[in-house]
């Protein structure tokens, strides 16, 4: 399956459109024809899920801070001055969904501005509240990714597909064994035929990402991924076709 990375892309020299922008979303999904999309997802100071991919923000006055440490008011606010908004996740998700697209998020867990977790259990709860009305065909295609081994455990195995992300694939088999994952996510950076025989002894499904170029995508087409999140979704269709 094809994922695009942020939308369209989430690397400057290849995004049509800001990152996780309604727009990126669209083109990605109905231009380009991928199979999904992989979005970033943060949780302001009142909960609200919000796509957003770097750590820091800079406001109107200059001022560079954190989602965490923000309300939705203060995003909306914001928002009057950008011409792609940045979006609430319930805004988008169910009709991502509804389109028979994949739905890949990635939770960002930590507030680098206040050097610690966020409130795990109430991302894990907005979560759930958030898809509690999608049907399984819907929750067949939702996948919920994390570095944060302790956040995927919050999240229920019949929500969606829990994805932990991480380069220590034997970790990662551990945790699948163990029945606290079911995809792994690493990036194509690194990764070799070892790394692919031992998750495929331990029937592990994967995910890899950092594609962008040709070459990348023809080396990560030979380790067979069941999902490719990528910032070059044509190239990446016109291999598979």
């Amino acid at each position: 399956m094809i994922l695009g990375h942020a939308g369209v892309a989430l690397s400057a020299e290849r995004a049509l459109y800001p990152a996780n922008s309604e727009a990126s979303i669209n083109y990605a999904l109905n231009a380009f024809n991928a199979d999904g999309v992989e979005l970033d997802v943060q949780m302001t100071q009142d909960s609200v899920l919000v796509l957003y991919h770097d750590e820091n923000i800079t406001l109107q006055n200059g001022e560079n801070t954190c989602f965490y440490q923000l309300t939705w008011r203060d995003i909306e606010f914001f928002n009057t001055q950008l011409n792609h908004p940045i979006l609430a996740l319930k805004d988008v998700a169910t009709d991502i969904l509804e389109r028979n697209k994949y739905l890949y998020l990635d939770l960002k867990f930590y507030d680098f501005c206040d050097s610690s977790n966020i409130n795990l259990e109430v991302m894990a709860a907005e979560l759930m509240e958030t898809f509690e009305d999608v049907d399984s065909a819907q929750k067949s295609r939702l996948i919920f990714n994390s570095r944060n081994i302790y956040l995927i455990d919050l999240i229920p195995e019949e929500l969606g597909i829990r994805s932990f992300e991480t380069d220590k694939i034997q970790l990662a088999i551990d945790y699948y064994e163990a029945g606290r994952m079911d995809l792994l996510s690493t990036r194509l950076f690194g990764f070799n035929e070892t790394y692919k025989m031992n998750i495929q002894n331990a029937s592990l499904p994967f995910s890899l990402f950092s594609i962008k170029t040709r070459q990348e995508i023809e080396e990560a087409a030979g380790f067979v991924p069941d999902f490719v999140i990528t910032d070059n979704i044509p190239a990446t269709r016109k291999f598979y076709n």
